[in-house]
């Protein structure tokens, strides 16, 4: 009897401690899913970073990458730990060019940038988190630039006519309009990146 024991017993210990692995980690998991940390940015968050290299409409092109980085933390209210930091200051915020239209006779460059990566120093780690967000603009459609030279007079039309040419004899009716200027922001000019759509962060462990 002993030796059937001894025989098949490191099978049965080797069953056993398998079982008990499995519990464990199911267990581990349960608990991690209960506690986990969620972090929700609301729409209309306003990012305020400092550009990490100079943005000039004279060499810059549709499809090219802006970045900057957060010059103050993002704090949520909460009761949580973390000391209510959403995302940590000097996190990098990058988006891309949408639209460049050069400057002309009685209008400034208009530029577009469509923002979409925050790479973010969260109390567990750093992650690279997808959103859609904008300038912060005195425009209504989040461009920058796109102002009357001194001596233009801007005309309504019903529609945005989407030919350059044509866009500017409709808008600008002057003969003394003066040329556009282009847009030039140098490495740490301040921008204000406004969220779309609210963000959920969670950890990815």
């Amino acid at each position: 009897m002993l030796g059937l024991l001894s025989k098949f017993m490191p099978g049965v210990c080797l069953v056993a401690c398998g079982l008990l692995m499995f519990w464990l980690a199911f267990g581990f998991e349960k608990a991690l899913a209960q506690n986990t940390v969620f972090i929700e940015l609301p729409a209309r968050t306003q990012l305020a970073i400092a550009l990490s290299a100079p943005l000039d409409s004279r060499t810059a092109q549709a499809g090219d990458t802006v970045c900057g980085q957060l010059t103050h933390a993002i704090r949520i209210s909460t009761s949580d730990a973390y000391n209510d930091t959403a995302v940590a200051q000097n996190a990098r915020v990058c988006g891309t060019i949408r639209r460049i239209e050069p400057p002309a006779e009685g209008r400034d460059t208009v530029m577009s940038i469509q923002f979409g990566v925050l790479e973010a120093i969260l109390p567990w780690g750093t992650e690279a988190i997808v959103f859609q967000g904008h300038l912060k603009t005195p425009h209504s459609d989040h461009t920058l630039g796109g102002w009357l030279t001194p001596g233009a007079k801007a005309r309504h039309v019903p529609y945005r006519v989407t030919q350059f040419n044509d866009y500017s004899r409709a808008l600008w009716e002057s003969k003394e309009r003066l040329m556009g200027r282009s847009i030039y922001f140098e490495t740490g000019s301040r921008l204000v990146v406004v969220l779309d759509e609210a963000v959920r962060i969670s950890p990815s462990f």
